[in-house]
């Protein structure tokens, strides 16, 4: 994931600075088109081609959450009855 995010902000800046090349550079060719009576080069820009995303795969969360929820349950449970059942053993040992 950190590989995908890196190459996109490397091909941003990439972009930036094409750009900002470009946009020094324009009055440069301008007044180069003026005095040598040719015509001015016009900067041209790569379409943005944007990396495809993923969907998030909604029903797996909810299930991994549901089943989280019921281990941590079933935990907390077993811990309570566990204890209560200790503490019978003793109050029944003890009489």
């Amino acid at each position: 994931m950190n590989q995908a995010a890196n190459s996109y902000l490397n091909n941003l800046r990439g972009a930036q600075m094409q750009e900002a090349y470009q946009t020094r550079n324009q009055p440069l060719n301008e007044l180069n088109a003026l005095m040598s009576g040719s015509q001015a080069t016009i900067p041209q820009f790569q379409a943005f081609q944007g990396s495809p995303v993923q969907a998030s795969n909604i029903a797996q969360y909810i299930s991994d959450n549901y089943r989280n929820q019921s281990q941590q349950a079933a935990n907390t449970n077993a811990g309570i009855f566990g204890l209560a059942g200790g503490l019978t053993k003793l109050g029944i040992g003890m009489m």
